[in-house]
C-alpha cells in the first residue's frame, strides 16, 4: 500500500522522487514477501469467565446467554435485588400486534432462571472497584458490603442501564406544580393502584426534555410507546376519560404503529404541537397552553393531570462504573451524550476498550424487548473474544487474524496504541512489553488509517537519523 504525498514535499525536487517512492514500496514489499513466515498463534489459558455489570433485563439476558454457551458468569448488581429499572414498571410494551400484550413483566421468572443456573454467581449490593489487565487476563476487584472480592475474567458485558432525565430542569413545562408528574411517576402510580378514579382529563406532553438542544438533543426511543401504554391504563379504567397527547412526532416503529392506531380509536386526541406553558387553574385544575404547529393555532386545555414524557440518560454519563487502571482513563470513551463510543453500524457492541462490550440502554435508547435481545448479542461477542484469544487470534476489527508484535516497530506501535486508546500495559515503558507476547497483539501498522501519513513522515525522520 502506497500513500500519496504532496509534490512540494521537502524531499521532492521533481516528479522523479515520486516514482522513486513507488519503486521503494515495490522493493520493500518483495523483500518482505521473501522473508515472510507463516504467523504462529500464541495459545492462551483462559479463565472461561465473563463478568456482567448490571442485573436488569439486559444483564440477566447476557448472563443466561453466556452461561448457555458454557462460560462461568459473575453478575454484579448495585441494588439489593435483580431486575434493575424494570422493578418499577407496571406493564411492558407489546411484542406483537395485539394490544392485549401489554402485560406485567415476568421478572420473577427471569430471576428464577438466574438462580437455577449453577454457572452464574450473583453479587447484589456490589460494584466494580477496579479492573486491570487485558482480554483473557483481567483482574477484577468487586466491592461488596465492605469486602473486596478478587475475580479473574476474560471479558465483560456492561449492561448498567439508564436513569430518567432530571425533571426538575423542566419547570417551563410545569414540573414542580401540583398534578404535574413524569411518565416514570405515572407508571409507579399505576403499579401501586393509585391512579385516581376522579380524573376527567389528562394531557401527555411528549419529548419533555428530549429532542431539545437545551436538554437532551436525542430521541429517547421509548417515550412515545410509554405514553401509548399509559393511555391504555386510563382507558381501561374509564373509557370516557379525555386524553390528549401533544407531540413533536409520534415515533411508533414496527408493530407499535398498530398500537398507535388502536389508541387513536380509543378516543385519544393527538395534537402535533409545542407546549408553551402549564399554569395552575381553578379548583385544582391545570391550564395547558400550546401551539398547534400544523394549524398554527393556539390551544388551551384544562386538565386534571399533566404527564411529562421524560427521556432516558445512560448511567455512563455521570457514574463511574468500571474503574479501569488504564492510562487513557478509568471509564469507556464516550460519544455524544454519554453513550460509549463504538462503530455504531459495523460493530455495535464494541467499545474502545477491547474485551468490554456495551449492551442495552447504556449503548442506545431502547425498550425492554430490544434490551433483552441486545444483552444476548453482547454476550455472544464476549464469548467470541474468549474463544479467539484462546487461539491467539485477533478480535477486532479483522476477526481471526493471526498477529505478532514486532520489536523493530516499537515506536509506531506506540503511535497506534495511543490512537486506538489501548490500556496501560500496552503502552508501558520498555521493550519487554513486546518481548512477552500478549493475548491481543497489535494489528498491522496499515490499520492506523488517518494516522498513517503522519506515521510515514515519522519513519522518514527515523531513517534519516539512522543514516547519519
Amino acid at each position: 500500500m502506497a500513500w500519496t504525498h504532496d509534490k512540494d514535499d521537502e524531499d521532492d525536487d521533481d516528479e522523479v522522487a515520486t516514482q522513486e517512492l513507488a519503486n521503494d514500496v515495490i522493493r520493500m514489499s518483495i523483500a518482505k514477501a521473501k522473508a515472510a513466515k507463516l504467523p504462529t498463534p500464541q495459545t492462551n489459558e483462559m479463565n472461561e469467565r465473563i463478568v456482567v455489570i448490571g442485573g436488569g433485563p439486559t444483564g440477566i439476558s447476557a448472563a443466561l446467554s453466556a452461561a448457555e454457551a458454557g462460560k462461568e458468569v459473575v453478575l454484579v448488581e448495585k441494588e439489593d435485588k435483580l431486575g434493575g429499572f424494570a422493578n418499577k414498571l407496571f406493564k411492558v410494551f407489546p411484542r406483537d400486534y395485539d394490544i392485549a400484550a401489554y402485560e406485567k413483566i415476568d421478572l420473577d421468572g427471569m430471576i428464577a432462571k438466574i438462580e437455577a443456573n449453577d454457572k452464574i454467581t450473583v453479587h447484589l449490593s456490589a460494584e466494580i472497584g477496579r479492573i486491570v489487565g487485558a482480554p483473557g487476563k483481567f483482574d477484577v476487584t468487586i466491592n461488596k458490603g465492605g469486602d473486596k472480592l478478587e475475580v479473574k475474567a476474560d471479558s465483560f458485558v456492561l449492561a448498567a442501564g439508564w436513569k430518567p432525565y432530571d425533571a426538575t430542569k423542566l419547570g417551563h413545562l410545569g414540573y414542580g406544580k401540583p398534578n404535574v408528574i413524569t411518565n416514570i411517576e405515572f407508571e409507579q402510580m399505576a403499579k401501586e393502584g393509585k391512579i385516581s378514579d376522579d380524573l376527567e382529563s389528562v394531557v401527555f406532553v411528549q419529548c419533555a426534555g428530549s429532542r431539545d438542544d437545551d436538554h437532551l438533543p436525542y430521541c429517547s426511543n421509548v417515550c412515545c410507546g410509554a405514553s401509548l401504554k399509559h393511555v391504555t391504563y386510563l382507558k381501561e379504567k374509564n373509557p370516557e376519560i379525555a386524553t390528549y397527547v401533544i407531540y413533536k412526532d409520534i415515533r411508533a416503529p414496527g408493530h407499535y404503529e398498530e398500537v398507535y392506531k388502536k389508541v387513536q380509536k380509543m378516543g385519544t386526541l393527538f395534537v402535533k404541537g409545542e407546549v408553551q406553558d402549564v399554569d395552575e387553574g381553578d379548583e385544582g385544575k391545570l391550564n395547558v397552553m400550546a401551539t398547534d404547529t400544523l394549524l398554527g393555532e393556539e390551544l388551551f386545555i384544562e386538565a386534571d393531570l399533566v404527564v411529562l414524557a421524560t427521556g432516558l440518560v445512560p448511567t455512563t454519563l455521570e457514574a463511574e462504573l468500571l474503574h479501569l487502571e488504564y492510562r487513557q482513563g478509568p471509564e469507556l470513551p464516550q460519544r455524544d451524550y454519554g453513550f460509549p463510543n463504538s462503530h455504531f453500524i459495523c460493530f455495535p457492541y464494541e467499545t474502545q476498550r477491547t474485551g468490554i462490550y456495551a449492551a442495552g440502554t447504556v449503548r442506545m435508547p431502547m425498550d425492554i424487548a430490544q434490551a433483552i435481545d441486545d444483552g444476548a448479542g453482547a454476550a455472544t461477542k464476549a464469548v467470541q473474544i474468549c474463544e479467539l484469544v484462546a487461539e491467539g487470534k485477533a478480535t477486532h476489527p479483522r476477526v481471526g487474524r493471526l498477529l505478532a508484535a514486532r520489536h523493530q516497530l516499537q515506536a509506531l506501535h506506540e503511535l497506534q496504541a495511543l490512537h486506538r486508546g489501548m490500556p496501560l500495559w500496552r503502552i508501558g515503558r520498555g521493550r519487554e512489553r513486546h518481548a512477552a507476547a500478549q493475548p491481543d497483539p497489535l494489528p498491522p501498522l496499515r490499520y492506523l488509517h488517518g494516522c498513517l501519513p503522519r506515521a510515514r513522515d515519522y519513519v522518514r525522520k527515523l531513517l534519516r537519523a539512522d543514516d547519519r
